[in-house]
């Protein structure tokens, strides 16, 4: 989908759809770390992996629309 936009829009588009899904992503994991519902080792999870790797993308994504 990314490469397809790229080929439509332009790289500044695609680069832009990405940062705007890796917000989206780390909201996500943030709302559900504050839900008491789930369980501790999906939370550990988010903790140690998926809501760090999410917020590294960010400032690369920053970079590569900023060149």
């Amino acid at each position: 989908t990314v490469e397809a936009a790229a080929k439509l829009f332009g790289d500044g588009a695609a680069l832009r759809a990405l940062r705007e899904g890796e917000d989206f992503g780390a909201k996500e994991y943030e709302k559900a770390l504050a839900d008491p519902s789930l369980p501790e080792d999906c939370k550990g999870l988010i903790r140690a992996r998926l809501l760090p790797e999410t917020l590294g993308h960010i400032p690369v994504l920053e970079r590569l629309m900023k060149a």
